[in-house]
């Protein structure tokens, strides 16, 4: 969940498929805290998680 000060902002569901492995299921940002970047930082969890190898 993301907070603006004691406001909640926006919230990300994550379902993990696998060690390691994860998946965004549904992301919801309130209309005031959208075009602000939020999502991005919601979803800037992605950037920590090791790359699949192929």
């Amino acid at each position: 969940m993301a907070r603006v000060g004691d406001v909640a902002a926006g919230c990300v569901g994550v379902r993990m498929l696998a060690a390691g492995m994860a998946e965004s299921s549904r992301m919801y940002i309130r209309p005031e805290f959208r075009r602000s970047g939020g999502g991005r930082l919601l979803l800037g969890f992605e950037k920590a998680l090791p790359s699949p190898r192929i």
